[in-house]
């Protein structure tokens, strides 16, 4: 359930490709949201985590500040 939620949840992140401060603030909270649906998921299912995920944040959070 949670995998599948992430898919989706991905799918809209991946629709938001302008580089304005609200397209690159939105995609900085769907990354938020899709970091605590992993813990969620816990380790048990390593199929939805990408690698990088917290760096990529980190640098949007930079980018729209």
């Amino acid at each position: 359930m949670i995998a599948e939620a992430v898919g989706k949840i991905q799918a809209i992140e991946q629709q938001l490709t302008e580089k304005t401060k609200l397209q690159l603030q939105a995609r900085l909270t769907i990354r938020a949201c899709l970091k605590e649906l992993r813990k969620i998921d816990g380790p048990a299912n390593p199929g939805t985590h990408i690698g990088g995920e917290e760096r990529a944040v980190s640098f949007i959070g930079r980018v729209a500040s």
